[in-house]
């Protein structure tokens, strides 16, 4: 069975239901893109901090 994104997440729920991992393997060919990971900004968090400061 070949499952793509957002077939995994649902997946992933049922898993956790039957508290057991479905054996899976990945077939070349077959996989979806991984997004790329946003690096963190230093300078979000201190802004986020502002701007709780001033309610």
């Amino acid at each position: 069975m070949l499952l793509n994104e957002s077939e995994q997440k649902l997946l992933h729920s049922i898993e956790t239901l039957l508290g057991r991992a479905i054996k899976q393997e990945a077939l070349e060919g077959f996989m979806y893109e991984v997004a790329p990971v946003k690096e963190f900004d230093p300078r979000a968090k201190k802004n986020l901090q502002n701007h709780k400061s001033l309610k």
